[in-house]
């Protein structure tokens, strides 16, 4: 495990976490096979911020470990494929590639997300998520998402299982009718945190001891 001094975290995560208080109290959109998905407005964005939260049987390395590996996110991430490391700064700075389906008519998006391990202690880790440019080109015909902020958490809440929790915001960018905007901040983290439920408690291999 990796640890990162609360000295050391970026300017731009502290403004993230304090942008993140402007907001209105949070809505329960769905609760269904063991996650739930609360949606709310946050000032300055167009579309809502969602926060997933889903337990799994599994510990906090495993958990981590499943994040990290950059060729497996396609097998949970809904939606998402040409998914892959494009940078590694550091073990706690990590920036990676993804390119999100959209249905016909509508351009497929993709964005460069920067990954900052931080770990609380041994049973708690943050990992902020944001996007940045400069690093990937921009492709034709596919549609680049240039604000995005959130992160993940990851918690023991007792042995043997973990509390995980995704809370994002973000500019769809280019024009997306608003049917399909309100539904991705919904079923996108919903089908995200089932997968990975299902992937960790039904895959042996994947399970890191403690």
């Amino acid at each position: 495990m990796f640890f990162v001094n609360l000295s050391t975290v970026s300017l731009s995560v502290l403004l993230t976490i304090s942008s993140l208080c402007f907001a209105q109290d949070w809505n329960l959109e769905r609760d269904r096979a063991g996650v739930k998905i609360y949606t709310r407005y946050v000032k300055g964005w167009d579309l809502k911020q969602f926060k997933g939260i889903v337990n799994i049987k599994t510990n906090i390395k495993t958990v981590e470990k499943t994040l990290r590996n950059d060729v497996g996110r396609d097998n949970w991430m809904y939606n998402t494929y040409d998914s892959k490391d494009v940078k590694k700064v550091s073990d706690n700075e990590i920036y990676g590639y993804s390119r999100v389906d959209a249905p016909w008519p509508v351009y497929d998006r993709d964005n460069v997300t920067k990954y900052t391990y931080k770990k609380i202690s041994d049973t708690e880790m943050y990992v902020y998520i944001n996007n940045v440019t400069g690093i990937v080109p921009e492709k034709s015909g596919i549609v680049r998402i240039k604000s995005m902020d959130g992160y993940w958490h990851f918690k023991e809440t007792s042995a043997g299982n973990v509390q995980v929790t995704q809370l994002a915001v973000a500019e769809a960018g280019g024009s997306i009718p608003a049917w399909l905007a309100n539904s991705s901040i919904i079923d996108s983290p919903y089908n995200t945190l089932l997968n990975l439920k299902i992937l960790i408690e039904n895959t042996p291999s994947l399970h890191v001891r403690n």
